[in-house]
């Protein structure tokens, strides 16, 4: 179950990232790096 979640959360994330720019990106990974726990 646990599993799922992630690969809908990939996907999700795939789609959202689309719309950002490069500097959103960057900044998006650094936050993911930083911690995970966090969602928009």
């Amino acid at each position: 179950m646990r599993f799922l979640m992630r690969v809908l959360n990939m996907a999700a994330r795939t789609l959202y990232r689309i719309n950002l720019t490069d500097q959103e990106q960057s900044e998006l990974e650094r936050l993911e790096q930083g911690q995970t726990t966090e969602q928009h």
